[in-house]
């Protein structure tokens, strides 16, 4: 009542102040200007509505915030007495949104609601990680999309790609040159200190890692070979 006082008062909402009896003020606003307000308080939702339209945690709607997934929702223009920021029209917009890219598809699958800092510690890929599903480029399986976002869930394998070519750019950790050529990796990244392999340093969250692109390992493979394989080759 105060705020709806007050509103009028300073001329933000229609109404009128009558007096009675010893000087008893009395606040009048008109019946449809009150609906409009309440109509339009119910469809702007605060943070906490809104992360439970999208079944998200508080860390995961400030990641979506940050990422600018959330600022289709933003209510731009908002009468006075509404709260809230993000407009339900528009959450319920851009999860239809993202619902139509939807396809099918076999697979490992991961729910968003277990996208967050417990599956990678890569704060910056996991942005890229919301960006890329806001967009489309990063689609969800067309059997996940008839609940909240939280429950959509996403092919792992293209997750972890886009994280590792956040991460890695196109080059290959010491890790994947291992696989890839069956040397040691505590050979490798010996190779990488001893200025033989040229790459470059990637953070991640136990510290640095190398990063070696196909053209520089093509370079130390056409440099270099190792004792063991050159003693194989010559069977001795």
């Amino acid at each position: 009542a105060e705020r709806l006082v007050s509103a009028v008062s300073e001329g933000l909402v229609d109404g009128r102040v009558d007096y009675s009896g010893f000087g008893h003020r009395h606040t009048m606003i008109p019946k449809h200007i009150a609906e409009e307000i309440k109509v339009e308080r119910e469809g702007v939702f605060d943070t906490t509505q809104t992360r439970e339209f999208l079944g998200v945690s508080k860390n995961q709607y400030r990641l979506l915030d940050e990422a600018g997934v959330l600022a289709v929702t933003v209510s731009q223009r908002r009468r006075p007495l509404v709260d809230g920021e993000h407009s339900q029209q528009e959450l319920e917009k851009l999860v239809q949104r993202i619902a139509d890219t939807a396809i099918p598809f076999d697979g490992e699958t991961v729910t968003l609601r277990k996208l967050n800092l417990r599956f990678t510690t890569d704060k910056a890929g996991l942005i890229e990680v919301y960006q890329k599903m806001a967009t489309g480029a990063l689609k969800p399986a067309l059997d996940s999309v008839s609940g909240k976002l939280a429950d959509f869930t996403f092919l792992k394998t293209q997750v972890q790609h886009i994280l590792k070519r956040h991460r890695c750019g196109e080059g290959w950790t010491v890790q994947e040159v291992a696989r890839i050529t069956g040397w040691k990796e505590q050979c490798i990244a010996h190779w990488c200190d001893a200025g033989l392999i040229e790459h470059n340093l990637g953070s991640h969250s136990r510290g640095l890692s190398r990063i070696i692109t196909p053209e520089a390992l093509a370079a130390f493979q056409a440099t270099h070979v190792q004792v063991s394989s050159l003693a194989k080759q010559l069977d001795t």
